[in-house]
């Protein structure tokens, strides 16, 4: 195992980046290397996985991990601050005098918005990858 170091200089105080440094430093969630290799890995791993020419199907996995890995942390920042859901609705709009229709993106409100199944696991930090740092 290799041992890495993460430092950070020049933080502007008060700023956004001190705030999520602050937090990852407290360990209210986990310890701070399990946060960081964390996100890294959700973010980076399909293209760090392509960087060392892995295999295509050891690339398209880590891709789609990485996918469901962030689609559940946006289904957790919905759920622990009880933000919207995206929905649909018809807008129409008149262009040279003709009436256009089209479905675009409308944000309803959790309570109003029909939830996905769940999947195993969900919201189960060791499910999505937490156990093995």
């Amino acid at each position: 195992m290799r041992d890495f170091k993460f430092r950070v200089q020049n933080v502007q105080s008060n700023s956004t980046d001190e705030a999520v440094l602050d937090f990852a430093r407290s360990g209210k969630l986990m310890p701070m290397n399990q946060i960081l290799v964390w996100s890294l890995r959700m973010c980076w791993l399909p293209f760090a996985c392509r960087w060392q020419s892995r295999e295509r199907e050891v690339e398209l996995q880590s891709a789609r991990d990485a996918i469901y890995q962030l689609e559940k942390q946006i289904e957790y920042i919905r759920d622990s601050f009880n933000l919207e859901r995206p929905g649909c609705y018809e807008v129409t709009a008149t262009q040279k005098g003709q009436t256009i229709s089209a479905a675009e993106p409308k944000l309803q409100p959790i309570a109003q918005a029909e939830l996905p199944v769940e999947l195993p696991g969900a919201y189960d930090l060791n499910a999505l990858g937490f156990d093995d740092l």
